[in-house]
């Protein structure tokens, strides 16, 4: 049996907004003790002021909660493909109007393919593939048809999260969360392969405007 092995490693976009929201926090809870420790004068006049608090949230997108390892397998047909499944979740929230976001996956580690095994980028025979199926996306619509893993490129997992989308929290956002995608993975048994264990590593990136 040929075991293979993908290592998930999770991409997205960095949140600049966070540390200055914690770090104004500090200040009203600071000021707001400063302002108990002053006496009030009997009949004094208290002056009231306004503040406007401005926050502008910007496109975001989260890959995690996935296995680190997915081993391929088969029962009972010689030669017939090796498969497996794995649920990527993931969080998302587009601009209005005019947003979008999407997930793609590449092989950026190949198999070792001097050793007789299976090979993403140069198969040793035609037709030998690492391919997948995308089935129940909770946001944006799965890939169309049958996949083929790339060194080069990513391919499709979701498409079309559409604008204004946001996870979790009912209308107008999904009632997922998170939201989720499934991948059915398929790989070729070729009898070229020798035996042994062959591991590849896959890398998921999201991306939202």
């Amino acid at each position: 049996m040929v075991k293979i092995s993908t290592i998930t490693e999770v991409v997205s976009d960095a949140h600049s907004l966070l540390p200055w929201v914690r770090w104004l926090s500090l200040c009203l809870s600071a000021g707001l003790v400063a302002f108990g420790l002053i006496p009030s004068p009997a009949n004094s006049q208290t002056t009231l002021g306004t503040q406007t608090l401005n926050l502008v949230t910007l496109p975001d997108g989260l890959l995690y909660g996935f296995p680190d390892t997915l081993t391929l397998s088969k029962a009972g047909t010689v030669f017939g493909s090796y498969t497996g499944t794995v649920t990527v979740q993931y969080r998302v929230r587009t601009t209005t109007a005019i947003g979008t976001g999407s997930i793609t996956v590449k092989a950026t580690t190949d198999f070792v393919c001097a050793s007789g095994g299976p090979c993403v980028a140069t198969p040793p025979t035609a037709g030998d593939a690492l391919n997948y199926t995308c089935t129940g996306a909770t946001l944006g619509s799965n890939c169309t048809g049958t996949q083929t893993v790339s060194t080069v490129v990513g391919t499709n997992v979701v498409t079309a999260i559409p604008a204004g989308s946001c996870t979790g929290g009912g209308s107008p956002c999904t009632t997922a969360d998170p939201n989720t995608v499934n991948l059915n993975f398929t790989l070729t048994d070729d009898p070229k392969y020798r035996t042994g264990s062959y591991s590849a590593t896959l890398t998921f990136t999201i991306s939202t405007t």
